[in-house]
């Protein structure tokens, strides 16, 4: 896990989304979405994905916080 990846997840999670995270931090969404996959094949699943949008896991919210 580095300090990118949780700078990274953060946004999404304050986004709620990959399209509006990859827009404010100007990075591809399949970038951002090949990130996400790594941080999570490292510490498990964060977040639930649903037709509109994302939502954080019980996990996800921990690491947040």
């Amino acid at each position: 896990m580095t300090f990118r990846q949780l700078k990274y997840f953060s946004v999404i999670f304050e986004s709620k989304s990959l399209v509006k995270a990859s827009s404010k931090l100007y990075i591809s969404q399949q970038g951002l979405s090949r990130i996400l996959m790594t941080l999570e094949s490292e510490i498990g699943q964060l977040f639930f994905r649903k037709h509109n949008g994302l939502e954080p896991t019980p996990l996800g919210t921990m690491l947040y916080v």
